[in-house]
């Protein structure tokens, strides 16, 4: 998997989780991750920057 997310400044990539492992890593720009993804895997969504109260519409699908 390859994080290539353009987002506003301040705004973190998200986490990327192998939660068989019990271990997670952050999705920095260009950042490439190899993983079965037949083991349960997830992730969360774009995190915004601390006192950021409206939704940004780079954070939704």
């Amino acid at each position: 998997m390859m994080a290539m997310s353009r987002l506003p400044e301040g705004y973190e990539d998200g986490r990327f989780h192998l939660l068989a492992l019990g271990v997670y890593a952050r999705l920095d720009f260009m950042k490439v991750l190899v993983f079965c993804g037949l083991n349960k895997h997830g992730g969360t969504p774009p995190i915004a920057p601390p006192g950021q109260l409206i939704v940004d519409p780079h954070a939704v699908l």
